[in-house]
Protein backbone atom coordinates (compact mmCIF):
# COMPACT_ATOMS: atom_id res chain seq x y z
CA UNK A 1 0.00 0.00 0.00
CA UNK A 2 1.20 3.33 -1.18
CA UNK A 3 1.37 6.43 0.87
CA UNK A 4 -0.80 8.08 -1.17
CA UNK A 5 -3.46 4.66 -0.33
CA UNK A 6 -2.71 5.18 3.40
CA UNK A 7 -3.85 8.81 3.36
CA UNK A 8 -6.93 8.17 0.95
CA UNK A 9 -7.84 5.33 3.28
CA UNK A 10 -7.66 8.03 6.45
CA UNK A 11 -9.76 10.42 4.73
CA UNK A 12 -12.36 7.73 4.46
CA UNK A 13 -12.13 6.79 8.02
CA UNK A 14 -11.26 9.76 9.87
CA UNK A 15 -15.23 11.11 7.49
CA UNK A 16 -16.75 8.90 9.88
CA UNK A 17 -15.08 9.74 12.82
CA UNK A 18 -15.75 13.16 11.99
CA UNK A 19 -18.83 13.39 10.81
CA UNK A 20 -17.67 15.18 7.91
CA UNK A 21 -15.40 15.05 5.01
CA UNK A 22 -12.13 17.06 6.19
CA UNK A 23 -9.37 17.52 3.24
CA UNK A 24 -6.35 15.55 3.70
CA UNK A 25 -3.22 15.90 1.19
CA UNK A 26 0.19 14.76 1.30
CA UNK A 27 3.29 17.25 0.15
CA UNK A 28 4.98 20.36 1.33
CA UNK A 29 3.05 23.11 3.45
CA UNK A 30 0.81 24.38 0.71
CA UNK A 31 -2.23 26.05 2.07
CA UNK A 32 -4.05 27.96 -0.14
CA UNK A 33 -5.24 31.55 1.31
CA UNK A 34 -8.71 31.17 1.31
CA UNK A 35 -9.49 28.13 2.64
CA UNK A 36 -10.37 27.07 5.83
CA UNK A 37 -10.06 24.74 8.50
CA UNK A 38 -10.84 21.66 8.69
CA UNK A 39 -7.84 20.33 7.18
CA UNK A 40 -5.03 18.07 7.50
CA UNK A 41 -1.37 17.97 5.88
CA UNK A 42 0.88 15.49 5.58
CA UNK A 43 4.57 16.99 5.62
CA UNK A 44 7.32 14.45 4.85
CA UNK A 45 10.50 15.24 6.88
CA UNK A 46 12.63 12.48 7.37
CA UNK A 47 13.57 9.13 5.58
CA UNK A 48 14.55 6.44 8.13
CA UNK A 49 15.17 3.03 7.90
CA UNK A 50 14.68 -0.20 9.98
CA UNK A 51 15.10 -4.40 9.77
CA UNK A 52 12.43 -6.29 8.05
CA UNK A 53 9.18 -7.05 10.28
CA UNK A 54 6.87 -9.91 9.17
CA UNK A 55 9.37 -11.78 7.85
CA UNK A 56 7.77 -15.14 5.63
CA UNK A 57 5.37 -13.16 4.22
CA UNK A 58 5.27 -13.20 0.25
CA UNK A 59 6.62 -11.06 -1.15
CA UNK A 60 9.22 -10.82 1.27
CA UNK A 61 10.58 -7.90 3.40
CA UNK A 62 13.73 -6.92 3.26
CA UNK A 63 13.80 -3.76 5.54
CA UNK A 64 11.21 -1.28 6.57
CA UNK A 65 11.49 2.11 5.37
CA UNK A 66 10.04 4.81 8.61
CA UNK A 67 8.63 7.62 6.41
CA UNK A 68 7.97 10.91 8.81
CA UNK A 69 5.36 13.21 8.26
CA UNK A 70 4.78 16.39 10.54
CA UNK A 71 0.86 16.17 10.36
CA UNK A 72 -0.83 19.73 10.48
CA UNK A 73 -4.26 19.40 11.79
CA UNK A 74 -5.88 22.65 11.95
CA UNK A 75 -9.40 23.34 12.90
CA UNK A 76 -11.16 25.74 14.72
CA UNK A 77 -14.03 26.30 16.99
CA UNK A 78 -17.53 26.56 14.80
CA UNK A 79 -19.20 28.60 16.98
CA UNK A 80 -16.78 31.22 17.60
CA UNK A 81 -16.70 31.20 21.20
CA UNK A 82 -13.19 32.39 21.34
CA UNK A 83 -9.63 30.87 21.32
CA UNK A 84 -9.81 28.12 23.70
CA UNK A 85 -12.35 26.53 22.05
CA UNK A 86 -10.53 26.88 18.81
CA UNK A 87 -7.76 24.60 20.77
CA UNK A 88 -10.79 22.14 21.49
CA UNK A 89 -11.42 21.70 18.35
CA UNK A 90 -8.05 21.18 16.81
CA UNK A 91 -7.06 18.70 19.76
CA UNK A 92 -10.22 16.92 18.71
CA UNK A 93 -8.90 16.90 14.97
CA UNK A 94 -5.75 15.55 15.92
CA UNK A 95 -7.03 13.18 18.11
CA UNK A 96 -9.47 11.50 15.22
CA UNK A 97 -6.52 11.57 12.87
CA UNK A 98 -4.30 10.06 15.48
CA UNK A 99 -6.79 7.47 15.26
CA UNK A 100 -7.96 6.78 11.72
CA UNK A 101 -4.19 6.44 11.17
CA UNK A 102 -4.14 3.56 13.38
CA UNK A 103 -6.62 2.06 12.40
CA UNK A 104 -5.84 2.63 8.56
CA UNK A 105 -2.36 1.30 9.57
CA UNK A 106 -3.42 -1.85 10.87
CA UNK A 107 -1.06 -3.62 8.13
CA UNK A 108 1.90 -2.06 8.77
CA UNK A 109 2.70 -0.09 11.89
CA UNK A 110 2.38 3.83 12.58
CA UNK A 111 3.51 5.61 16.17
CA UNK A 112 3.84 8.90 17.01
CA UNK A 113 6.75 10.43 18.36
CA UNK A 114 5.94 13.97 19.18
CA UNK A 115 3.91 16.87 18.07
CA UNK A 116 3.44 20.43 19.03
CA UNK A 117 1.31 23.42 18.74
CA UNK A 118 2.80 26.03 16.33
CA UNK A 119 1.22 29.24 15.30
CA UNK A 120 0.82 29.29 11.78
CA UNK A 121 0.76 32.61 9.02
CA UNK A 122 -1.75 30.56 6.81
CA UNK A 123 -3.75 29.37 9.77
CA UNK A 124 -6.25 32.76 9.80
CA UNK A 125 -8.67 31.13 12.21
CA UNK A 126 -8.14 28.62 14.66
CA UNK A 127 -5.25 26.84 15.65
CA UNK A 128 -3.06 23.90 14.12
CA UNK A 129 -1.48 21.38 16.00
CA UNK A 130 1.35 19.06 14.74
CA UNK A 131 1.95 15.40 15.39
CA UNK A 132 4.91 14.28 14.49
CA UNK A 133 4.10 10.64 13.06
CA UNK A 134 6.21 7.59 11.40
CA UNK A 135 4.41 5.08 9.40
CA UNK A 136 6.72 1.67 8.42
CA UNK A 137 6.38 0.71 5.10
CA UNK A 138 8.07 -2.78 3.76
CA UNK A 139 10.56 -2.89 1.40
CA UNK A 140 9.89 -5.82 -0.69
CA UNK A 141 11.91 -8.75 -2.61
CA UNK A 142 10.48 -7.56 -6.31
CA UNK A 143 10.29 -11.05 -7.65
CA UNK A 144 7.99 -12.87 -8.19
CA UNK A 145 6.30 -15.16 -5.45
CA UNK A 146 6.34 -19.20 -6.23
CA UNK A 147 3.00 -20.76 -7.67
CA UNK A 148 1.07 -22.28 -4.60
CA UNK A 149 -0.24 -25.80 -5.79
CA UNK A 150 -3.65 -26.11 -3.88
CA UNK A 151 -5.33 -29.17 -5.57
CA UNK A 152 -3.31 -32.47 -7.33
CA UNK A 153 -5.96 -34.92 -7.56
CA UNK A 154 -7.54 -35.62 -10.48
CA UNK A 155 -5.59 -33.34 -12.96
CA UNK A 156 -3.15 -34.16 -15.33
CA UNK A 157 -0.63 -31.18 -14.52
CA UNK A 158 -1.11 -29.54 -17.96
CA UNK A 159 -4.31 -27.00 -17.11
CA UNK A 160 -4.71 -23.73 -17.49
CA UNK A 161 -1.88 -21.53 -19.43
CA UNK A 162 0.63 -24.59 -19.99
CA UNK A 163 1.19 -24.91 -23.53
CA UNK A 164 3.02 -28.30 -24.63
CA UNK A 165 6.17 -27.89 -26.17
CA UNK A 166 6.69 -28.99 -30.18
CA UNK A 167 7.44 -32.69 -30.34
CA UNK A 168 10.39 -34.10 -32.01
Amino acid sequence: MSIAAIIAELQTKLAGLYGETVPCSVGMLKVPEHDKPPRVIFVPTDMLYGPAKGPGRNPRPLATHRQQFTVHCWDYDRQKRGPDFDFDAAFALVLKVEAALLLTCSHFSASFLKGGWEKQSWAHMGMVGTPIVVIDVPIVDGTLGTAVITNVHGTTGLEGSVEPGPSF
